[in-house]
């Protein structure tokens, strides 16, 4: 159900970390920026949004199939803060999206398969149907994937945003959390194959 709640979301905002990014994009790209309207600054969050809440909706599927499937006390841990973490930032997102203004559109259609770390079906199904460590290791080779393409969209949208707004700020947080949890996956995955 999509939620309305902007005192909400300013509360949730009012525990990020303030910090600066920089937004530079090269002079010929038709790409809005932070020195188009604002209507194609909307675009431009529109399009982020749109993207990475369905991109956080596959992680929190998969993070649902560990407490049964995982042999890994570490990994089930890991994956209940992720979750956790995931599920709020869903509904944060969403209370942006609900609040861009009506009639702002994407610079372009997206699909889940040209979203950066997404997974296909079959790797989904192989991932579902594993269990004990053969589960763990498809998870943690899978969520790193799906993170890095995270970060590959924070990038991106670094490049087209406006430098100063609570969703970049949002966006950083996410992209440092989300940096640290591929290095505890990498060091879990790494346990595993030792």
């Amino acid at each position: 159900m999509v939620r309305r709640h902007l005192p909400a979301v300013a509360a949730g905002l009012a525990l990020l970390a303030s910090c600066t990014t920089s937004s530079d994009s090269a002079p010929d790209e038709a790409i809005p920026t932070a020195e188009s309207t604002p209507d194609a600054a909307a675009s431009v969050d529109r399009e982020f949004l749109e993207m990475m809440i369905p991109h956080h909706e596959q992680a929190v599927l998969m993070i649902g199939w560990v407490e049964e499937r995982t042999a890994s006390d570490e990994v089930r841990w890991l994956t209940r803060q992720m979750g956790r973490v995931q599920a709020n930032e869903i509904d944060l997102m969403r209370g942006w999206l609900d609040g861009l203004p009506d009639g702002v559109a994407t610079s372009h259609g997206h699909h889940h398969h040209d979203m950066p770390g997404m997974l296909d079906d079959a790797t989904l199904e192989a991932m579902a149907s594993a269990a004990g460590r053969e589960f763990d290791r498809r998870f943690l080779a899978g969520m790193i994937e799906h993170h890095e393409g995270a970060l590959d969209m924070v990038e991106r949208y670094f490049t087209e945003a406006a430098p100063d707004s609570d969703l970049i700020r949002f966006a950083k947080k996410l992209f440092d959390d989300q940096q640290v949890e591929i290095g505890r996956m990498r060091a879990l995955l790494r346990d595993l194959d030792a």
